[in-house]
Order: C-alpha cells, then structure tokens, then sequence
C-alpha cells in the first residue's frame, strides 16, 4: 500500500482553501503528481508555500509522467503545502476578447472614410491621430489578455 501525506493548498498566500491525502508515487514511492493536482483544481502554478516565510519556488512536473521533480519524505504526520495561482476563469477571457473586438471596429471606424456624421465628429476630435492611439489600445489590450494579472 502507498504512503500518503497530507497536502494542503492555499491561492495566492490564503487558506488552506484545499485539504487532500495524496499517495506518494514514483519508483522510490517519494514523489507526488502535481499534474492531476493542478488540472483537479484549476490551478495555474504551484510554488512551494511555508507558514514563516510564505511563497517559496515555484514547482515542475514531469511531463513524461506528471510527478514532481522534488522528492518529499513522507514521514508520518508530514503536511506538503503549496501555495497556487488559479487560471483565469471564461468569462474573464471572454471579457478580454471582447475588449479587443470593440477596439478593432473602433480602429476600423477612425480609418474609413464614412460620411456618417458621429464617425466624422469622432475622427475630428482625435485631430487625425484616432487611428494611431486605437491601434496603440489594441497593442496594450492584446499584452493583457495574453499576460496573467500578477497580484499585489
């Protein structure tokens, strides 16, 4: 029968939100699957986490087999505790897509030569230069939407 030891999660320094018993796997029984833990929960990242000095590194898998590259212990009453970024959710990427496609029609809108009377007034208003800060907000909005917001 495997070992087990105690893990638990915390998100961004707060918890434990999560309390698992995970098996110890591995050809020396001293490793733990981070990949089903990351994919079970959502979680982008996982860093090794201690209560005196909070985050520590962050930790890799193996992607032959998904185990951890460090090896635990597995002492009896040893707690492994992880400190995780969880993954954006849908509606924040759906957000920031949308963002996008607004930004691209009003970049389309500052270009044309409509003879609508609100595109012109806007075009007038940039004083020529609508096309340049649309195309430099497409620029900042696609940097966002493929960078992960850090937290504070």
């Amino acid at each position: 029968m495997a070992e087990k030891v105690d893990v638990q999660i915390y998100i961004q320094g707060k918890g434990p939100v999560h309390k698992l018993k995970v098996p110890l796997e591995g050809w020396d029984k001293n490793k733990i699957d981070l990949e089903i833990i990351m994919s079970k929960y959502r979680l982008r990242r996982l860093y090794a986490y201690s209560l005196t000095s909070g985050r520590g590194l962050e930790l890799f898998f193996s992607p032959r087999n998904g185990l951890s590259l460090v090896s635990y212990s597995g002492k009896p009453g040893a707690i492994v505790r992880f400190d995780a970024d969880p993954k954006a959710s849908v509606w924040q990427l759906l957000g920031r897509i949308s963002m996008c496609i607004v930004l691209l029609a009003l970049v389309f809108l500052g270009t044309t030569n409509s003879q609508a009377d609100w595109v012109l007034k806007v075009q007038e208003l940039g004083g020529g230069r609508i096309a340049w800060l649309g195309c430099f907000l497409v620029m900042l909005v696609t940097q966002l939407a493929w960078k992960p917001f850090r937290s504070v």
